[in-house]
């Protein structure tokens, strides 16, 4: 008793503990955390003395400190703190129950509120790392539970009233433990120790394992097909200490070095599986790698304004509302999974015709001077679902719809004059970025002069190909007075893929050649054969668009040991580890990201198609048997059929199927009897357990006979108690507990007598029988037992 109450102090301590922890990660606060250090202090009290607790004033006082710095929190904190103002309430408590003596009641309290931390906890996250956190805690919580109940199953055993004086209770108690470690396994008030009279035993380990993944089972099943009316897209807080984590780099505006600081991350940042449309067939790896072709462009968010290390957008409207592809359309569909965005601008690969939403209406709409797409909605969410609509055979694109008229013409409105100003604006203090690219100029030929493909490819060659610059994604500044980009240029002439990118917008600029900013990725890997397309933040990616000959061109001027990088550091990961590691994560954000179209979709529809399959199977089956069942029938009918081989297979196939059902019939019959006779016969009947009947029938020739509610164990011990003189005298005072323990063993344990122990145990039945006949059948005090 006393070592299943030390187990159930540190299960119940470690519980909180984990709680708090999982809590302070989920909040982004070491608040939380501190029931770390409370509750190693609680056991070392709890050890140190029995019992400790602190004074009940003491308690008090801290109670109404906890209400009161929660609602402190409530009343000035900002938004995001009153919202946890409950949750930090809820770990204070859980610190004062840890300072109090681990009743019952305490136990309960500690329980509910851990379970409660965990329930603000996902509140607040959604992480795969919470997935795990959640099974750890999930085992810890039902591993608390059974010690608890053990533990109060063995208190109300030591608190049963006695039958019989306390001192012949502890000797009766003393004797059944030594006659219990005999045998295998007993079941004693709601209890079953092992054969060394442990209830923490292996067994009990491994059932409190299977008991909690059964419960992860179901759970999971449940949370799979539980229709999702869905509102979690939707984060509730959007402070970064609350949001998680983001897809860094694509917001309204970027910095440079934004990109460098997420490269170093393995964390997948988006999905992408592809389809033809419009048969909706799902292409493979080998169709989808042949479509995408190498490192392709997941392309996001234009930037046309710049301004010292600062890109930002010039045009905010929202832009047309997409509308669904005509059906006689040959594209790829994309269906793209965000994992995380605080940007409502999504991502497209491909020449992009179009885009779709999970939900109904127009909820994706298109720029067409940057074709950017949106969505409608603009709040941050823990995923995002899409459909992209791209050309299936890429297109060679003569004039830009937008701009046919050659680049000397304006576009045609205000906003269009403003951007198409806006793609040639150069920051007047970049003198020596001017300088570098006059000097490139030139280089070239004098037909050259009105050739902006000539010259963007020049300056393309300067930063790309000429080793002048290197490749890196620490991106220190060497000068901080200067612009970034020219400290870039001529000062450390290293740096990241939006160095690059923005040095070549910039002098495509200088050079007169309408030019903007692109961020997205760019590169991935291929999972399995199902084609399923995976980019990892590490991926991240900035580049550059041209105008060239009145249409958008590509230029991506960081080296190519970019792309060697970030290929070997992803690969790197792909450890056995780091693949289960990825399937998990994958899995969790699978099932967390499901909206209700995916889910129909992936759920729903499979398992509706299976069951129409086998109905229809069940169909077929039927209609076969009502032709193979008129056959039978017309045979039968028809005595000139009944001397031929279709006579001979019918009365086979009837007599055959009339024996099985006579077999399954007489084996059904049988066991409804056995069990009627087990409820009516229990212990009392069977021919395994005939010596124990003897057994019987020679003590009650004593004037013993076992009471209804008495057990096998218990009446040898009182036949022991009873007849102790006369056994002993005898040498038997071991055989009520032998033929108990050996009862047991048949009965219930399913085990055989070895026909050694059967003629043992027969003998010493034959001597006890012997030994009752001779004598008188009295008690220890001489007193008849059937007179009493």
């Amino acid at each position: 008793m006393e070592q299943l109450s030390t187990v159930l102090t540190a299960s119940i301590i470690l519980l909180t503990i984990l709680s708090g922890l999982i809590f302070a990660f989920a909040e982004g606060g070491a608040t939380a955390a501190l029931s770390l250090p409370i509750g190693l202090i609680a056991w070392f009290l709890n050890e140190r003395e029995e019992g400790f607790a602190l004074p009940r004033v003491a308690l008090n006082v801290l109670g109404v400190s906890a209400v009161i710095m929660a609602g402190y929190e409530l009343y000035i904190g900002s938004i995001e703190a009153r919202l946890l103002a409950g949750g930090h309430l809820i770990v204070y408590l859980s610190w004062l129950f840890l300072l109090q003596v681990k009743e019952t009641r305490s136990v309960w309290w500690l329980s509910a509120l851990a379970v409660l931390q965990i329930s603000v906890a996902s509140v607040l996250t959604s992480a795969p790392w919470f997935g795990g956190a959640l099974m750890a805690w999930l085992l810890m919580a039902m591993w608390t539970m059974a010690i608890f109940t053990m533990q109060r199953s063995a208190s109300r055993m030591l608190q049963q009233p006695a039958q019989v004086p306390l001192s012949r209770r502890s000797a009766a108690a003393g004797e059944n433990r030594a006659a219990q470690a005999s045998t295998n396994s007993y079941c004693v008030n709601g209890l079953r120790p092992d054969s060394k009279f442990r209830l923490l035993s292996r067994r009990f380990v491994m059932s409190v394992a299977a008991m909690t993944l059964a419960g992860m089972v179901v759970s999971a099943l449940f949370f799979t097909f539980i229709p999702r009316v869905w509102m979690s897209r939707l984060r509730l807080f959007d402070d970064t200490a609350l949001a998680g984590d983001r897809i860094a780099g694509f917001t309204e505006r970027v910095r440079l070095g934004d990109i460098g600081e997420i490269m170093a991350s393995n964390d997948v940042a988006l999905t992408a599986n592809f389809f033809e449309y419009p048969s909706n067939r799902r292409m493979n790896t080998v169709k989808a790698k042949a479509w995408l072709g190498e490192d392709p462009l997941f392309r996001a968010r234009t930037l046309e304004d710049y301004t010292r290390g600062r890109w930002d957008p010039v045009l905010r409207s929202r832009g047309d509302a997409c509308s669904m592809p005509r059906p006689d359309e040959k594209l790829v569909r994309v269906d793209i999974r965000l994992n995380s965005s605080n940007s409502a601008t999504l991502f497209t690969v491909g020449q992009v015709v179009t885009c779709d939403g999970p939900l109904e209406g127009n909820e994706i709409y298109r720029r067409q001077q940057t074709n950017e797409y949106s969505r409608q909605d603009e709040s941050v969410y823990d995923s995002y679902s899409y459909q992209v609509y791209s050309l299936h055979d890429a297109e060679e694109l003569e004039y830009d719809p937008t701009y046919i008229l050659g680049r000397g013409l304006p576009f045609f409105g205000a906003n269009n004059v403003r951007y198409n100003e806006q793609l040639l604006q150069v920051p007047e203090d970049l003198v020596e970025l001017r300088r570098i690219t006059k000097e490139i100029l030139a280089t070239l030929p004098a037909s050259a002069a009105e050739d902006d493909e000539m010259k963007a490819n020049a300056i393309l060659h300067y930063l790309r190909d000429s080793g002048r610059f290197e490749y890196t994604t620490k991106a220190a500044v060497d000068n901080s007075r200067v612009d970034p980009i020219e400290d870039f240029l001529v000062n450390r002439k290293k740096g990241h893929c939006e160095y690059f990118a923005s040095a070549l917008a910039l002098m495509f600029r200088a050079a007169d050649i309408p030019s903007r900013l692109v961020t997205g990725f760019k590169g991935g890997n291929f999972e399995g054969a199902t084609g399923t397309f995976y980019i990892q933040q590490r991926f991240a990616h900035a580049w550059t668009e041209a105008r060239i000959y009145n249409r958008w061109v590509t230029f991506d001027p960081t080296p190519a040991i970019r792309d060697k990088t970030a290929k070997v550091a992803a690969g790197q990961t792909q450890s056995t580890w780091a693949f289960a590691k990825d399937v998990a994560v994958r899995l969790w954000l699978t099932g967390i990201g499901m909206n209700s179209q995916q889910q129909r979709e992936q759920v729903y529809l499979p398992i509706q198609r299976l069951g129409q399959r086998s109905w229809q199977r069940v169909i077929d089956l039927k209609a076969k048997f009502e032709t193979v069942w008129a056959g039978a029938l017309e045979t039968i009918r028809n005595p000139d059929q009944w001397i031929s081989w279709r006579g001979g297979l019918t009365a086979f196939v009837l007599l055959t199927t009339m024996a099985i059902l006579y077999k399954l019939l007489s084996r059904l019959i049988y066991r409804i009897g056995s069990l009627g006779g087990l409820k009516t016969r229990g212990e009392h009947s069977g021919p395994e357990v005939a010596f124990y009947n003897r057994f019987k029938k020679i003590v009650d020739r004593a004037g013993l006979a076992p009471e209804r509610s008495q057990t096998a164990q218990e009446f040898g011990q009182t036949v022991k108690r009873m007849l102790g003189r006369q056994l002993d005298e005898a040498g038997l005072t071991e055989l009520p507990g032998t033929v108990s323990d050996e009862f047991y063993r048949v009965r219930f344990g399913g085990e055989k007598l070895s026909t050694v122990d059967e003629d043992r145990l027969e003998r010493r039945l034959w001597r006890l029988e012997a030994c009752l006949s001779s004598r008188t059948s009295v008690n220890s005090d001489s007193h008849d037992l059937r007179s009493r």
